[in-house]
């Protein structure tokens, strides 16, 4: 979970997660976001509304760590 404090701290999205949940809260949370998403990816051979939010939970995943490169 340390490892990742400077990524989130540099980050305008998730900066204020650490003051509030603290780093391993952090991390947790991060983590959990990432596997609903992947469920909800999987969901989606049998739901096209899990698919859905999946798919957005996906992008909005991926445009969060993009941001961890440009704002670090």
């Amino acid at each position: 979970a340390n490892a990742i404090v400077p990524l989130v701290q540099s980050s305008p999205f998730m900066g204020w997660l650490l003051p509030l949940l603290g780093t391993q809260g952090t991390s947790n949370l991060i983590g959990t976001a990432e596997v609903i998403t992947a469920l909800l990816l999987m969901a989606g051979t049998w739901s096209a509304k899990a698919l859905r939010v999946g798919s957005w939970l996906g992008v909005l995943t991926f445009l969060n760590t993009l941001s961890f490169l440009v704002f670090t």
